[in-house]
């Protein structure tokens, strides 16, 4: 397991390159986003036997490729990056987010978090019916990583998640497009397009 500054470095490196994107501020608060993840998921192994630091550098990777709106803001990074704190971390909580980073930011990582399985996708939806339009993104980039790296797992469980992705993510998105500003909309198709495409593929091999 690398250590959480190699974490950090790593991520500061691919951040790097997208500099002028961000004001001071906005860097700063990325590295806290940085920092916190790798402290927060430190020893945690995902299923395919990575490091969970691995997942949401990736997600945060594929959402740094998207060329944002000016008004986007940071949010959309710092979720990426956050995303399964309050789900797998237990000295986690709405406190620490809203401290560090915002109330804002906090309900978005609440909306990502499974608290209720029958519900996880509906309160995406309505986190980005009440403007919380990041919730989706990171949702469709979190789930495009783990479409690429599904083929070390059981064959019940990778069914199980293509049928889901294909099934009630698919819905849960196009439930959320009408709320989505028209700015954003080019980038969430061509994201979804992407994550369908993948879960096609892969339910062709074990499906």
């Amino acid at each position: 397991m690398a250590a959480m500054g190699t974490h950090v470095e790593i991520s500061a490196t691919i951040i790097g390159h997208h500099l002028e994107r961000f004001t001071t501020l906005q860097r700063g608060l990325l590295l806290t986003a940085l920092h916190t993840a790798g402290s927060m998921h430190n020893g945690q192994v995902r299923d395919d036997g990575y490091p969970y630091h691995t997942h949401v550098l990736s997600v945060h990777d594929y959402l740094l490729q998207i060329e944002w709106p000016a008004w986007a803001g940071i949010d959309i990074h710092l979720a990426a990056l956050l995303h399964d704190v309050l789900e797998d971390c237990p000295s986690a909580n709405l406190n620490m987010l809203s401290d560090n980073f915002s109330p804002r930011l906090a309900a978005i990582v609440l909306s990502l978090t499974k608290l209720d399985k029958q519900r996880r996708f509906t309160q995406i939806v309505e986190a980005v019916s009440r403007g919380l339009w990041e919730s989706i993104f990171v949702k469709l980039a979190d789930r495009l990583h783990n479409l690429s790296t599904i083929d070390g797992l059981e064959p019940r469980r990778i069914t199980k998640k293509l049928h889901e992705t294909l099934g009630p993510l698919v819905s849960c998105a196009r439930e959320c497009h009408p709320y989505l500003h028209s700015d954003l909309q080019p980038a969430f198709d061509e994201l979804l397009e992407e994550v369908v495409l993948l879960a096609r593929i892969k339910a062709d091999i074990y499906c």
